[in-house]
């Protein structure tokens, strides 16, 4: 399943109550498998409440399988593969602003990960097998331009005025594609492990979670890119889907499958030193049961990393918070299959 999902910080701060900037978090929920019943919800972490975000949104319905989605200049965007499209909502409003649709030539495009840049949101497409990253105007709220790169590329992320583009060859590609934002050019293809699927930047480095190909034994991995000079160097068996960075730890879950197709579930921290060695730590204390996470996150300010589970893929998922020791600070029900979370 290519399907998959986000953000950053480290240990709790200092931080006064007056001081914080943060006032909630939005949860993606992906939906089911042509249901169309992706939603959005917000949670508040100083009441500690959860809601549906209606809006000018029908049912809360936001299409068919919703993928990812950021803030930039005040807009929430919401790439949604399934139905081909982004949705642009007013982030103080919650009011609808914009539907986006991608087709070319009346082929879904389907958009998979997203990126802001100097004015820009650009998203990575399937565009059928061969590969795309879009490029929409903020101002105008048009795509105005395509380049094309690997295909099925998933994750995308910017260092140093180049996006670096994971191709996940629907489970068989082996590539980063990278691409110069100035002319909006792919650059070079580096080679990486099987089936790559997250990345994210951080300083020099790219960091990329591969999945590998589990129905052909193929296994996945972590790796990691130094942007000065393109070398590769593998740090790790996992995290083999979604990671985030902050404050230069690298904060996990993976889900290994074996070939009965149970699943193992772990959780972690990494640091990573300059020579490719890793240190790992407990991420979680305490006896906590998840059956499949699918999205994680660290609070900018407080350190507190939120894990969702998508549980069985057909009914609401859940929304595990931990503060930054590890101990359980709350749990609550969402939409079906929480993938993302963006805080505002």
């Amino acid at each position: 399943m290519l399907l998959a999902v986000a953000f950053t910080a480290c240990e709790k701060d200092p931080v006064s109550k007056s001081d914080k900037s943060i006032s909630g978090v939005f949860i993606l929920n992906q939906g089911g498998w042509r249901t169309n019943d992706a939603s959005l919800w917000t949670y508040s972490p100083e009441s500690g409440k959860t809601s549906v975000v209606i809006s000018s949104i029908a049912n809360n319905q936001l299409g068919n399988l919703a993928q990812d989605m950021l803030i930039y200049g005040g807009k929430l965007y919401i790439a949604i593969t399934g139905s081909s499209v982004i949705r642009v909502l007013d982030v103080a409003t919650k009011q609808d602003v914009k539907t986006i649709p991608f087709f070319n030539d009346g082929i879904p495009c389907q958009p998979r990960y997203l990126a802001a840049y100097d004015g820009k949101i650009y998203a990575t497409c399937y565009n059928g097998e061969e590969g795309i990253v879009a490029r929409i105007d903020t101002a105008t709220l048009v795509w105005e331009a395509q380049t094309g790169v690997g295909s099925y590329p998933e994750g995308i992320a910017e260092s140093n005025g180049k996006f670096y583009v994971a191709n996940s060859g629907y489970g068989y590609g082996n590539t980063v594609s990278v691409v110069d934002i100035a002319t909006f050019s792919e650059l070079r293809k580096i080679t990486v492990g099987t089936n790559p699927n997250i990345v994210r930047a951080d300083g020099n480095y790219i960091y990329l979670s591969y999945q590998g190909t589990s129905w052909e034994g193929v296994p996945g991995g972590f790796q990691r890119m130094d942007v000065r000079d393109n070398s590769v160097v593998t740090v790790s068996d996992s995290p083999k889907a979604d990671f985030a960075i902050a404050n230069g730890i690298i904060y996990y879950y993976d889900v290994t499958y074996d070939s009965t197709g149970s699943t193992e579930v772990s959780f972690g921290k990494m640091s990573v030193a300059a020579n490719g060695s890793k240190t790992v730590s407990p991420l979680i204390t305490g006896n906590v049961s998840m059956v499949s996470p699918y999205g994680i996150v660290v609070h900018p300010e407080t350190g507190d990393v939120y894990i969702s589970d998508a549980g069985d893929y057909v009914n609401p998922g859940s929304v595990f918070i931990f503060d930054s020791q590890g101990k359980k600070i709350n749990e609550f029900t969402v939409g079906i299959v929480p993938c993302k979370f963006v805080f505002y």
